[in-house]
C-alpha cells in the first residue's frame, strides 16, 4: 500500500496519460476545436470519461479486489445499449442484440466465479456502488461522443479530455494532500506508469479511435475482456485469490 489517496491516483493517471500523448499535440494543433459548443462538450466529457470515473475507480480499489471491480465495470455495454436507445438512431439495438449483451455479461460473471460477491460487507458494497457509477459514466460518455462529436478525431478527443482532467484533478490532489503520506517504491511507480501511460494514454486513444470506427455498442464489448486480465494481474501482482 503506497498510502496514496484516490485523488492522487487519479492525478497520476491524468498527468502520465497526458505526458505520453503530448507529442501528438504537434499532429492536432490545427485540429483543436474553436467552437464554443464543441469546447463545452469536451470539458463536460472530460469529467464524464476521466475525472469522475478515475477518482471513483481508485476509491473502489481500496475496497474491492480488482477482479470484482472489473466485473462490475464490464456492465458498461448494457448501459451503452440503454443510452444508445435514448440518444442515438444509428446505434440502437433490437431485443436479440440486447439479450446477447446480457448473455455476454453473465458469461463473464460465471466464468470468473461469484466468490468475490459473497459475504460482502458495507465497505465492499460501497465499492460495488462506486464501480457501477463508473460503468454508467463510461457508457454515457461513449454514447455522448457518438451523439454530439461524431466528426472529431480520436486524437483530439483524447488529448482534449486529458487536458481538462489534468487541470482539474492534479491541483485538487496536491491541495488535498493526496501524496503527504505516500511511500512510493519502484513497484508503485511501475504500476502508475502502466495505468497512466498505458491505460489512460495509449488504451484511451485506442478506444476513442475504435468508437469512431465501429460505434459505441460494439466498441464497448471490449470491456468483457477486462475482468479476465484484471483477475490474472491481481493474482500475479497483488497476490489476490482467483475465485
Amino acid at each position: 500500500d503506497a498510502n496514496i489517496d484516490p485523488l492522487g491516483v487519479a492525478a497520476a493517471r491524468c498527468g502520465l496519460g497526458l505526458l505520453v500523448l503530448s507529442p501528438l499535440f504537434v499532429v492536432v494543433r490545427r485540429q483543436l476545436p474553436r467552437s464554443r459548443r464543441v469546447i463545452a462538450i469536451l470539458v463536460f466529457l472530460g469529467f464524464v470519461n476521466m475525472v469522475i470515473p478515475w477518482i471513483l475507480i481508485a476509491a473502489a480499489g481500496q475496497r474491492l479486489p480488482s477482479g470484482v471491480s472489473s466485473i462490475v465495470n464490464s456492465s458498461m455495454p448494457l448501459w451503452v445499449a440503454i443510452f444508445s436507445t435514448l440518444l442515438l438512431k444509428t446505434d440502437r439495438l433490437n431485443g436479440l442484440q440486447v439479450a446477447g449483451l446480457m448473455l455476454g455479461f453473465s458469461g463473464v460473471v460465471v466464468l470468473l466465479g461469484l466468490d468475490g460477491f459473497t459475504d460482502l460487507g458495507g465497505d465492499e458494497a460501497v465499492g460495488i456502488g462506486l464501480m457501477l457509477v463508473v460503468s454508467i459514466s463510461y457508457g454515457f460518455g461513449a454514447v455522448a461522443i457518438r451523439r454530439w462529436l461524431p466528426g472529431v478525431s480520436a486524437i483530439t478527443l483524447t488529448l482534449s479530455q486529458l487536458v481538462v482532467a489534468t487541470l482539474v484533478v492534479v491541483p485538487l490532489a496536491f491541495a488535498s494532500g493526496a501524496y503527504e503520506n505516500a511511500t512510493i517504491t519502484t513497484n508503485e511507480w511501475l504500476c502508475m506508469i502502466a495505468v497512466g501511460a498505458g491505460s489512460s494514454g495509449v488504451a484511451g486513444l485506442s478506444f476513442m479511435w475504435l468508437l469512431g470506427q465501429i460505434g459505441a455498442v460494439r466498441s464497448s464489448v471490449i470491456t468483457y475482456l477486462v475482468p479476465l486480465i484484471a483477475v490474472v494481474l491481481g493474482w500475479a501482482v497483488l497476490d489476490e485469490s482467483v475465485g
